[in-house]
């Protein structure tokens, strides 16, 4: 089985807040993501994350950033993967 996952954007300048991306499960979405958190510091900047754990909009606050459009994607079950009756 799979877990959700999350699609958010979070707002901020300055130098990103890296060690969230540990501590939230998360990372940059795209490669262009990527370069904008790391390499683009001092200017507002919007980055596109992506990950398994639902953020926190407050722990990002107290960074400077600020989180907006979040999405949760739930994976159907597939039932044909496996099965729990006995054979």
């Amino acid at each position: 089985m799979t877990g959700n996952t999350y699609y958010f954007e979070v707002t901020g300048a300055g130098k990103f807040p890296h060690n969230l991306l540990a501590e939230q499960s998360c990372f940059p979405e795209k490669k262009e993501d990527a370069t904008n958190a790391f390499e683009k510091a001092g200017s507002k900047r919007t980055i596109k994350m992506k990950g398994v754990a639902q953020p926190s909009p407050n722990l990002w606050r107290s960074y400077g950033w600020n989180l907006f459009s979040f999405s949760a994607i739930i994976p159907k079950e597939d039932y044909t993967i496996y099965h729990t009756w006995p054979c």
